[in-house]
């Protein structure tokens, strides 16, 4: 199952996307701050990261400044952010997010805009068995 990391400080936007990827096939698990972004990141490995810029411990580009640093392009990221400025999203583009979309983008379109992503990412071959199942070890 293809998983998912929503980061997201707006708790009710966060939860209505967890729930809607969750019906949709994904793997989805909700967090609202760069901190709990980071423990989340550090013990499980995700295939794509929704990613706020806003958030209230840090600019979001920080955290996908490091994972394209530790990840390359294994995992992918899109930025959901309310920040419609120009330079915010050249900013985001130019730190390796794979797409961009300003609130409020319909679920379908964020959905839609999530597969278009996974189906570019490299694929990894499984290299990890875990209870009776590969698990790859791609992903961030």
């Amino acid at each position: 199952m293809t998983r998912l990391l929503i980061i997201e400080d707006e708790a009710s936007l966060r939860d209505d996307l967890v729930a809607f990827l969750e019906a949709k096939g994904y793997a989805a698990t909700g967090t609202g701050t760069l901190a709990e972004a980071r423990q989340h990141l550090a013990r499980a490995a995700f295939d794509l990261v929704v990613l706020d810029l806003g958030l209230p411990d840090g600019h979001g580009v920080r955290l996908l400044t490091e994972i394209r640093a530790q990840r390359g392009l294994r995992c992918g990221v899109v930025v959901l952010t309310s920040h419609q400025d120009v330079e915010d999203k050249l900013h985001a583009l130019e730190a390796g997010s794979d797409a961009y979309l300003v609130k409020h983008a319909s679920l379908r379109e964020i959905e839609y805009t999530i597969r278009n992503v996974l189906k570019r990412l490299p694929v990894a071959s499984p290299r990890r068995h875990r209870g009776g199942r590969w698990i790859s070890a791609a992903g961030c």
